[in-house]
Order: structure tokens, then sequence, then C-alpha cells
């Protein structure tokens, strides 16, 4: 193994069958500037065994295949505790690469926040649902047996609130959190985050008001993540993260962002993958050479002539649908009917025609 490769935390060039979480231990001390909560001081073995995550999800990590310059900036993004923004076409695998990092490293399911010109910061931190709550207060003074009178189970904490829950674990072992399309938020989302950030914590004002008369030292409340269950925070509402998770913002490009917030970010622009790039991602997913299968090599090179010939916006995924189709035992293959191939490789900002199906 070579000095470069074994430097790597999260490598381009990983070829183990499990996650090896045990490379975070090079990216173990964080600026001092990007500290944030309290951790023990000890580190045993455990705390860097590979977190649960769910199939799906393996199968997307395992699967893709980033660039050199992909895996630079994320490990640039783990040393210095900072947001990566990426931004590309789409359909070039932005989303894919958080999946990727999180499975090499054992770092568990992908938190996914999918954001919408409807988002808010409180969204993704926490919700409170305070007509539940008073519905069940209501059947329990009517003498209704189950309902229940737990405040936590009224509180859940959205992806990124999740993502900002301590590790209680010495290890450096952050959470992986995805905030998709952020392009699509209003004009105030990018500032309103500044502070998260900036500042690892949050508060929340409902658990901080209640009566000290009516909760402990601390409080359990509903998570994002299912295989977490219900986690205990401080009875003052105050939730800080003791490692900054990893945060993964995507980007189509479709507008500006203000220089507060790109200060605090990475930027990984990931360009169209070239036709070696491609050749590779298909032997993955299908264990075919292009320069050997002639089928394959055909819709490769339709589809490469349609990229760089006729500036058709194509995404990686929709050559695999075409591969997948001509090798299907259903007559659906693009190289034998036109109509299959235009409708798979039809370019994504193309609209359809009136009258077409």
């Amino acid at each position: 193994m070579s000095d470069y490769i074994a430097k790597q935390i999260y490598s381009r060039q990983y070829a183990g069958n499990q996650p090896n979480p045990t490379a975070l231990s090079l990216a173990e001390e964080s600026p001092p500037w990007r500290r944030f909560g309290p951790k023990p001081t000890q580190i045993p073995t455990e705390d860097r065994r590979a977190r649960l995550m769910d199939e799906d999800q393996v199968r997307r990590g395992r699967n893709y295949l980033a660039d050199e310059t992909e895996a630079r900036l994320v490990n640039t993004a783990l040393v210095l505790r900072r947001p990566l923004l990426i931004t590309g076409q789409a359909g070039v695998g932005k989303t894919s690469l958080a999946y990727s990092v999180a499975w090499q490293l054992g770092l568990g399911n992908v938190l996914r926040w999918g954001v919408t010109s409807r988002s808010t910061l409180k969204d993704a931190l926490y919700h409170y649902d305070a007509l539940a709550r008073l519905q069940d207060a209501s059947l329990h003074d009517k003498g209704v047996l189950g309902a229940s009178l737990d405040f936590g189970d009224y509180v859940t904490l959205g992806p990124l609130g999740t993502a900002l829950l301590p590790t209680g674990v010495a290890a450096y072992f952050p959470r992986v959190l995805l905030i998709d399309e952020i392009d699509k938020s209003d004009a105030d989302l990018p500032s309103d985050l500044l502070h998260i950030l900036e500042e690892g914590a949050f508060t929340i004002p409902e658990v901080a008001r209640l009566p000290q008369s009516h909760k402990g030292a601390t409080i359990e409340v509903n998570t994002a993540e299912p295989s977490y269950g219900k986690v205990a925070i401080p009875s003052n509402g105050l939730v800080r993260c003791d490692d900054f998770p990893l945060i993964f913002m995507t980007s189509n490009g479709d507008r500006d962002f203000p220089p507060a917030f790109l200060r605090r970010c990475l930027q990984l622009a990931i360009p169209r993958p070239s036709r070696e790039k491609l050749e590779m991602i298909i032997k993955i997913h299908f264990g075919l050479d292009p320069k050997q299968d002639a089928a394959v090599g055909e819709l490769l090179s339709c589809f490469d002539t349609q990229r760089n010939e006729q500036q058709a916006l194509l995404a990686i995924d929709q050559l695999l649908n075409a591969i997948y189709l001509a090798r299907s035992a259903a007559n659906v293959s693009p190289l034998e009917h036109a109509a299959i191939k235009d409708a798979v490789f039809r370019s994504l900002s193309e609209s359809p025609q009136l009258g077409e199906v």
C-alpha cells in the first residue's frame, strides 16, 4: 500500500468489502475553532464499530465511483469539520457521494433533508405536535387509557436536529447529513443556517419553557432516524453536537449564495463524467466491458454523442436504464425501438411536445 493511499480517510480506490471506521483516526484532532460539546477522554475499541446501515443505502454507497478530487474534498471537509457544498448537473452523482462516504467509513444511515421553496430551518431541526398533545391531554382527563402525558412523545428531531445530537463517544465519529437541492430554498434559508453551521447547536424553546416540576435533568424525544429510538436531551432544550456532522449540500447551480454562507462551506463542482468513467461505472453495475460487448458499446456511444454533439443534458442513470432494457428478456431494447431510445435518452432540459406521450 502506498503512503498516499494509507493517508486517505475516504478513498476512491477503496477495495474493501466492509466499512473501515478506523480510517477516521486520521482526522481525530479537530481545529480548535471547530470544537463543540465535551467528549469522553478514553477511546474504547467499540467506539469505531460501524453503525448499522439500511441495505438500500449500502447498495447506493458501494456502487458509487468517486474521482480523486471528490475524495480529496471529502477528506478536507472531515478534517476541517466543514460542510461540503456540491454543485453539478442533474444525474452526475451529487447525492450518491454522501451514501458512499457513509458506507465506506461506517457512519450509518444518511439523514436526508429534501429542501423545497417552503422549507424552513425549524423543519429541519425539530417538530413539536402541540395539537396531538392537547388531544391526548383531553383524553386523559376523560379517563381514556393509553393517552400519553409524556412531553417528549410530541417532540421529534428533524434530520438536521438529529445530525447535531452528541455521539457520546470519544472517537471522532460524525453523523452524515444530506441537504438535497438547497438551491430550491427561499432566499433566507442559507442565511438562517449560518448560526447552526458555526455553533453546532440549537435550542427547542418548547422544552426549555417546561416547568422544572414537569421534567428531570433530561427529556426523551423522537428522532428522524428510527434505529436511534428515543434519545435524551437536556431539560433546558439545548442540543449541541460533540462532533460536527459531515454535511453534504447539493445544488444544481440554479442560484447564487451569500458570501457569509459560502465562507462556512467547502465547494466541490462535479463535472460530467468522462467516457472512461462511464465505462468503469458500467463495469461496477453490470460486470460488462463496453469495449467487449457490442450492444453496450453502441448505447454508450449513442449516449456520448447526444451529450457532446447535441448538447443534451443526460444523467448517468439514463445510460444504466438503457443498458438494463437492452439486456431484458422483454422486447424493450432501445437498440431495436427508436421510440424507447428517444424516451430513455431524452434530454432533461427538454419538455415533451404537445401530442407526445
